[in-house]
């Protein structure tokens, strides 16, 4: 047996508990609002810096990728180590974020890229660029909640 299938077996157990704990109701709330709220604040931080300077865009874009990675990393593992029920606590986990955060991020990053193409900064408009950043943040932040309060309960649901 190589190294390789040993991780993959120990994270598969790790994984395996965990998934055994939320169909238990055994999660802490703070822990996944917390994760959840840095997560969802990098990837604002970095968008809303990117559209100071054509230079920093990539950096922002190179953030989302990692979460689009992430996620397909995710729902593969979870389906092809745990089938079925697996795909389905995978889908319940981040169809919010997609309902919710893939449009603002969006968002956020057209008006970064029409304030770093316009340089509206420089124009004295500053304050409608964080106005409308943060705006179109706080709707992003709907999902930090989502993660933490509603996504338990969706998982707990389809592991009884």
């Amino acid at each position: 047996q190589s190294i390789s299938e040993d991780l993959s077996e120990v994270i598969r157990q790790e994984i395996g508990t965990l998934i055994t704990g939320f169909s238990n109701g055994d999660f802490d709330k703070l822990q996944i609002l917390q994760t959840s709220f840095i997560k969802n604040l990098r990837i604002i931080l970095f968008i809303f810096i990117g559209g100071f300077s054509a230079f920093l865009l990539p950096l922002a874009f190179s953030s989302l990728l990692s979460y689009g990675f992430s996620i397909g990393f995710t729902i593969s593992y979870l389906s092809i180590g745990f089938g079925g029920q697996g795909l389905a606590i995978a889908v319940a986990s981040i169809i919010l974020a997609f309902i919710i955060n893939i449009p603002a991020y969006i968002s956020l990053s057209v008006v970064a890229f029409n304030n770093c193409r316009n340089k509206k900064y420089r124009e004295g408009n500053f304050a409608a660029y964080i106005l409308v950043f943060v705006f179109l943040s706080l709707i992003s932040l709907i999902s930090v909640v989502a993660d933490a309060f509603v996504i338990p309960i969706i998982i707990t649901l389809i592991c009884s």
